[in-house]
């Protein structure tokens, strides 16, 4: 998980750099209006519940089977706007999907005779079984849970034994599955899992307290995460290694926290142990979400927020009062947040006069729009469950599978290219460029985001093909390593206008 190669170093801080200057960009681009949606039907299904949805649009989940009893079975499914519903597990007795990667390898698992066995399913080669429970990782008599699957093709998941024992797997589909190990535990919880095979698990240790750990097959050693107490919850790692969730203070206070790679944690507790609070998601860019209780001793009103390096925590959307104290809407689920700094969750609200008379609304929350509802009917079975990056949102309403289509506003040459300046920049401070190799960039950039804000497309890329072979010529001098370059070579390439 920690790297110690120092081009690896600047490779994380550029890819840092870059997602938080696309956020900023992002930000600005969502239109305070309804979202255009769109049903996930098909004749033969009832009661969709959606699970993940990747940047192209694919959406994984799981649906009741129509019978002439109603609705029967669980039957997991993928779907696109095009193609339609495709039953992807037919034979298995009960199957689930539960995470969709960007090439479209939906996870999921199957079940028979009260087993489960994780698969990984593609349009190209169908159903393949993982078989972690062939006695090499999990015993034949063990369900295998899948949780999660990375860019790569690369599953975590734990195997269930008696009681209340787990412990985690890794499979690959070169190495098989792999035990990463009890950790010094009674029982091991697979959490999460990023592109670089750095995998989260949650570690039970005796006398109920726990800990956790960052564990990676390709390094050595693991990192254990500081835990005060000796008893903490993690939620979700990044693409930088740092880990988010909540540990409990010595007074029993819960706290929301993040943890570097190196495993040294940070409070992002706003106040006393009476208040509760807990970090949820994280994305590349280094923004935490998550909630806090909203009242003194209050553990079931809770106010969302969002914590970044730069601004520390800072509450978001429209909390309103707690029932008891006369109404108002409180967000009860904070999900998951996508790399341009937007989250998803569900809030009770009222539907009638009294508190007691509430609804679930799904929502989007972004810093130019705030805590935008998604729906506006009253209905319980209701929530927003997964979002990607290019403003599509997957959940359900009323138990009926839906997609979000966010109203977006392409982004300026000038944000655009704000982002390459960053990196630039940015370059300088790790003393990889001097101010002078950072004016000559940054004047091609300027040049180019004039032109192009102007209207004058082709000399504006014209002179972004000039700063693309400065940075190749640096490559090949080796004031920039290949990474550094390519970064700032692929940013340039990406700017919408010269597409």
């Amino acid at each position: 998980m920690a790297h110690s190669n120092s081009t690896q170093r600047f490779g994380q801080l550029i890819k840092f750099l870059m997602l938080v200057g696309m956020s900023s960009a992002f930000l600005t681009q969502l239109e305070a209006q309804e979202a255009d949606y769109v049903f996930i039907t098909d004749p033969g299904a009832c009661a969709f519940i959606p699970s993940d949805i990747n940047d192209s649009g694919e959406v994984a989940g799981t649906y009741h089977a129509v019978t002439t009893d109603g609705c029967s079975g669980y039957r997991a499914f993928y779907w696109t706007e095009v193609g339609g519903l495709v039953d992807i597990a037919p034979d298995c007795d009960i199957s689930q999907a539960r995470k969709i990667n960007s090439s479209g390898d939906v996870m999921g698992f199957c079940t028979t005779s009260g087993l489960n066995n994780a698969f990984i399913w593609s349009e190209g080669s169908g159903v393949r079984f993982l078989n972690i429970n062939d006695g090499t990782v999990c015993a034949a008599d063990e369900s295998a849970l899948p949780v999660d699957i990375n860019d790569t093709g690369m599953v975590i998941g734990m195997c269930h034994r008696n009681g209340f024992q787990w412990h985690a797997f890794v499979w690959t589909e070169l190495g098989g599955g792999v035990d990463p190990g009890l950790f010094g535990g009674d029982s091991v919880r697979a959490i999460d899992i990023n592109n670089d095979g750095d995998v989260l698990v949650f570690v039970v240790l005796p006398a109920g307290n726990s800990t956790a750990v960052v564990w990676n097959q390709g390094s050595s050693p693991s990192v254990f995460l500081d835990t005060p107490n000796s008893r903490l919850r993690v939620r979700a790692i990044n693409g930088n290694g740092y880990v988010v969730g909540s540990y409990e203070s010595v007074s029993g206070g819960h706290h929301a926290a993040i943890w570097n790679p190196a495993g040294l944690i940070t409070d992002l507790h706003p106040l006393g142990d009476e208040y509760r609070s807990v970090a949820s998601a994280i994305n590349d860019a280094g923004q935490v979400v998550g909630s806090r209780s909203t009242g003194f001793g209050d553990a079931d009103n809770h106010q969302a927020f969002i914590w970044t390096a730069e601004n520390g925590l800072v509450d978001v959307g429209n909390a309103g009062v707690s029932c008891v104290s006369g109404g108002g809407n409180q967000p009860i689920w904070i999900g998951p947040s996508n790399d341009h700094g937007h989250f998803i969750g569900t809030r009770r609200r009222l539907a009638y006069t009294f508190c007691e008379e509430t609804y679930r609304t799904p929502y989007n929350w972004t810093e130019s729009t705030g805590m935008m509802d998604l729906w506006q009917e009253a209905f319980s079975g209701t929530s927003a469950v997964a979002l990607n990056n290019v403003g599509q949102i997957v959940g359900y309403v009323n138990y009926d599978a839906i997609l979000w289509n966010l109203p977006i506003v392409p982004p300026t040459p000038i944000e655009e290219i704000q982002v390459i300046k960053d990196l630039v920049n940015a370059l300088v401070g790790a003393g990889r460029l001097n101010a002078g190799e950072a004016t000559s960039l940054n004047s091609k950039l300027d040049a180019s985001a004039g032109k192009l804000t102007g209207g004058n497309t082709k000399p504006g890329c014209n002179i972004l093909e000039a700063f693309n072979r400065e940075v190749e010529a640096k490559i090949r001098s080796g004031e920039l390593t290949q990474e550094e370059g390519d970064s700032l070579i692929d940013a340039a390439h990406n700017v919408t206008a010269c597409l």
